[in-house]
């Protein structure tokens, strides 16, 4: 799927560009989401996790932007890559395929700013295009930023995955998975 670049403005007035990821994206990319996941441990990944290749990388955006119900999702400030949005299909089955699942990262930043709500707003509505009855997500249970947006945007929680995340440090963190009936909005 793609999105048409879209300019939009944060609350802070920074003016930032909406676009479909594309191929030659692909270091941006990779060095956003080492800084993100480096940046919090609210996201599934540690940056050294980060094994893909930028030839990976680009092949992952080029399946996004060729397969209906697939979305990769960026936003650019001055040119700099600095949140992205994925959409998915949970499964393609017969049982399945009405779900998608979002996932989303912005760096810290422009956090607090909009930028959330807008990729979110976004990648939903190319998910109702699409025809998805549902868009799921898991967040920590104690990234309360991230849960009110979510809840604003029409998330249910559904269910909790104890000790969902552990920390390097040996610490735990609860996952709580919501979902968003398209159908029923």
């Amino acid at each position: 799927m793609t999105y048409e670049a879209t300019g939009i403005q944060l609350n802070d007035g920074r003016s930032i560009m909406m676009r479909s990821a594309m191929p030659e994206d692909a270091a941006q990319l990779l060095t956003f989401l080492k800084d993100a996941y480096g940046s919090t441990d609210y996201l599934a990944s540690y940056p050294e996790e980060i094994d893909y290749t930028e030839e990976s990388e680009a092949a992952y955006i080029r399946n996004a932007l060729e397969k209906p119900g697939e979305l990769s999702l960026a936003a650019f400030h001055d040119g700099v890559l600095i949140g992205n949005t994925s959409l998915s299909c949970v499964r393609k089955r017969i049982k399945l395929c009405h779900r998608a699942e979002i996932a989303i990262a912005i760096l810290p930043g422009f956090r607090g700013q909009g930028l959330g709500r807008k990729l979110m707003e976004a990648a939903i509505a190319k998910a109702r295009e699409h025809g998805y009855l549902q868009v799921e997500l898991e967040v920590v249970s104690t990234n309360i930023p991230a849960r009110k947006l979510y809840e604003s945007l029409g998330f249910k929680k559904q269910g909790v995955h104890y000790r969902g995340f552990r920390l390097k440090d040996g610490t735990f963190l609860d996952l709580e998975d919501m979902v968003l009936a398209l159908d029923q909005a």
